[in-house]
């Protein structure tokens, strides 16, 4: 009635993508409708920080309000729901020069968080703030960078630059097959290899006992030569030597041929204390019960091609790992000797040194976190 947009430009409509959740056309809604001087404040899930759609409406953000606060919080508010939730703070566009995120380690009735005035006090408040012209504000979820430590940004930001950009143009990241049960054999009649949860935690993939049928597997379907968990119970990146399929695992393909070096180094570094940390951080981790799901758009997005040098120490660990298998049990995993051995190849390449225990610490405290998040109420 008040010939009022939609969105302001075209650019808007597609920080508004299909299989977006309805609370962010809610949110819009809420911000054509505020007065100059007014103040949005919601109460929603804090999903919308880690997905992909939650990725295109924070484009929205930056370009259309003034992003006063959001406060996270590890408490658990709703006894008929097993939600976590976010607070938001938006008001009309003014001049930002920075992103504000605050986060409770507790109940919020029971703890002053402040978004205006003096800075908080208070012990159980962690403060994070970006600039708008930050780069990684747009290229990242916000989840990711309001929960992780500033060194680990750090890093991140040193690793985009060191990163092999031509090995990486030979690859590309996707996801496993989706298929039902009824598909599934146990036996190799017209039947190709499929990686399952039953495979378990392996870094060498060289003979299976369950395989799916050959028609289901697409002609033009590309055969993966990593496979990396999707819905976390243990870390670990298994390189796929019998050409087989996954079941809805995240897969990395050759798009042109990659030597078995380059191949090598994209293994090591998967199965490294780094990669873990970020896909611990860049997950999903507010789905309940714990779990992280790590998806094939969130591996995308970090750097993972890298000219390690240590061609004859790699193939060593690569012919070691045959007789290794990750458990669940992560602190047992990053003490062993074989996993330092892989460490240290990553550790000393970004020239770590003795700093580099911060990253192993961020894995173990994130890991040990998530999990008793979800019984926290």
């Amino acid at each position: 009635q008040n010939n009022i947009s939609l969105f302001h430009t075209k650019t808007d409509a597609k920080c508004f993508p299909r299989g977006s959740d309805l609370l962010v056309f809610f949110y819009e809604l809420s911000l054509r409708l505020m007065n100059k001087k007014g103040i949005n404040t919601f109460i929603t899930e804090n999903s919308w920080l880690s997905t992909d759609y939650g990725k295109a409406f924070q484009a929205y953000l930056l370009n259309n309000v003034y992003v006063q606060g959001i406060i996270d919080s590890d408490f658990k508010y709703f006894e008929s729901a097993d939600i976590n939730t976010v607070i938001t703070f938006f008001r009309n566009k003014e001049t930002q020069e920075e992103v504000n995120f605050y986060h409770c380690f507790g109940d919020l009735s029971k703890i002053n968080c402040k978004t205006t005035g003096k800075p908080n006090q208070e012990k159980d408040i962690q403060k994070t703030v970006f600039f708008c012209n930050d780069k990684m504000l747009k290229q990242y979820k916000w989840s990711f960078l309001f929960s992780s430590d500033k060194r680990l940004i750090n890093l991140l930001e040193k690793m985009l630059k060191k990163e092999d950009i031509k090995t990486r143009a030979k690859i590309s990241v996707g996801q496993g097959l989706n298929v039902k049960k009824d598909s599934i054999r146990y036996n190799e009649k017209n039947a190709v290899p499929f990686f399952t949860s039953e495979s378990g935690s392996i870094l060498r993939w060289r003979n299976s006992n369950i395989f799916v049928e050959k028609e289901v597997v697409l002609k033009t379907r590309k055969i993966p030569f990593l496979i990396l968990p999707r819905g976390l119970g243990s870390h670990f990146c298994c390189y796929n030597e019998i050409e087989g399929f996954s079941s809805s695992f995240v897969e990395v393909y050759e798009e042109q041929k990659l030597t078995d070096s380059e191949k090598l180094n994209i293994w090591l570094f998967c199965n490294s204390s780094l990669l873990w940390a970020l896909r611990e951080f860049t997950g999903r981790c507010n789905l309940g019960g714990g779990m992280l799901k790590a998806e094939a758009t969130d591996l995308k997005s970090l750097p993972l091609c890298f000219d390690f040098d240590k061609s004859k120490e790699i193939e060593e660990l690569f012919a070691d790992s045959d007789n290794q298998k990750f458990t669940s049990q992560i602190e047992r995993v990053i003490d062993s000797d074989f996993h330092k051995k892989i460490d240290k190849i990553v550790f000393d390449f970004f020239e770590l040194d003795s700093n580099a225990n911060f990253v192993t610490e961020l894995l173990i405290s994130r890991y040990n976190w998530r999990n008793k998040k979800s019984k926290t109420r």
